[in-house]
């Protein structure tokens, strides 16, 4: 779910704002077959949660985010943390409520629940039935750690599912990075019409592979958002940063800036997001994105330009598939910056460095793999 506050990163919604004429989401096309390029084949269920025992929600497996601040979306609701009320589990179902009440200054109490476990790449869906009405916002979404990865939009966004009251049983898939995002009107999205939305239980999920990301409702694929770094040489994390580990995210907001556009109908309250389960599967089987014509080695470029200021541009080619860190050091051999440490595909890559708080001078950056390390210089002149 979009909820991002620009200002205060550690706390985001889904889809925030609302989808302008530029925003680019588009209506869902014809369903598409699971085979192709990047295509992930549900493999082995690797984390669950079935709802099967009644009570609080498991604390093995979620936390809570806290707070009635507005979450960047200008939302009304308080997310309450270990509150019945707001969330628990109920004859098999995780059941969020919000409710119309006053707490800690605000109008609303809700819950958002966070997995406590995070992955990389996969199937991740979950069973629900939506709330209904004017006002209700709930979101079925995934984040990495925003520390660790770069603060919002940077660190990436994958929304599985969104809904929004005014809109009944239309439902969006999104994703956002630091050059596809809301604030920008440049987020990639789809939405189909799910006339079951609100009644009954359907399956949305995302599957999430090194070279694109499809949405799906049950078994119709709907949106396909592709790794540009794969075929752009210009493309870097800040079209593709989903290289590194995501937890889930369920919630309900109330009003905000796309929630409440169409205003909030006070009579409706309480509503809830009904989950039946959620499952995260690995992929089976990974149809390669990978050429024909692999390169046969490790390769590192000249950065370009060099000298350089304020920012500059390293190039690098792999064999296969596998783990990369890409770091920067000063003369002195201290390391000064860490541009990509995740898994890269098979093929030529493009990092950009920016140093604009760096002193003159003379830098090396040490591309690691499994198999190999290699190093270059640069000039970075104020």
């Amino acid at each position: 779910m979009t909820r991002y506050n620009c200002t205060r990163y550690l706390f985001l919604p889904v889809l925030a704002c609302l989808f302008s004429v530029n925003a680019l989401p588009v209506e869902a096309s014809d369903p598409e077959s699971r085979s192709g390029p990047g295509a992930c084949e549900p493999g082995d269920l690797v984390w669950s949660d079935e709802f099967d025992e009644d009570g609080l929600p498991n604390s093995s497996n979620w936390r809570y985010d806290t707070g009635g601040h507005g979450w960047g979306n200008q939302e009304l609701q308080f997310y309450t943390p270990a509150r019945s009320k707001n969330a628990r589990v109920e004859d098999g179902s995780l059941i969020i409520e919000a409710h119309r009440e006053s707490f800690s200054g605000s109008g609303y109490t809700s819950a958002r629940l966070l997995s406590r476990k995070e992955w990389t790449y996969g199937r991740f869906e979950a069973r629900a039935i939506l709330p209904s009405g004017r006002g209700t916002w709930p979101a079925i979404w995934m984040l990495p750690d925003l520390r660790q990865y770069g603060g919002w939009p940077r660190a990436g966004e994958i929304d599985i599912m969104e809904h929004v009251g005014f809109e009944p049983d239309l439902v969006h898939v999104t994703v956002h990075t630091e050059a596809y995002n809301h604030t920008r009107g440049t987020q990639r999205g789809a939405f189909i019409t799910v006339p079951t939305a609100r009644s009954e239980f359907n399956i949305y999920a995302v599957e999430w592979t090194p070279s694109e990301i499809r949405g799906y409702v049950n078994d119709t694929h709907y949106f396909t958002f592709r790794n540009e770094r794969l075929t752009n040489p210009q493309a870097d994390d800040r079209h593709w940063p989903f290289d590194h580990p995501f937890h889930l995210i369920f919630n309900i907001a109330v009003g905000g800036t796309w929630g409440g556009q169409m205003g909030i109908d006070p009579n409706i309250w309480p509503q809830r997001l009904q989950v039946d389960y959620v499952r995260v599967y690995a992929c089976g089987e990974l149809v390669s994105a990978e050429s024909d014509e692999a390169p046969g080695s490790v390769r590192l470029d000249q950065n370009y330009p060099n000298p350089f200021n304020p920012e500059t541009s390293i190039r690098f080619t792999l064999p296969r598939t596998g783990h990369v860190r890409l770091a920067v050091y000063d003369a002195v051999g201290r390391e000064v910056a860490v541009l990509i440490d995740g898994v890269r595909v098979q093929g030529t890559h493009a990092q950009i460095f920016e140093a604009p708080g760096l002193p003159t001078g003379m830098y090396v950056y040490v591309l690691s793999t499994p198999e190999t390390i290699l190093t270059k210089r640069m000039v970075f002149v104020k």
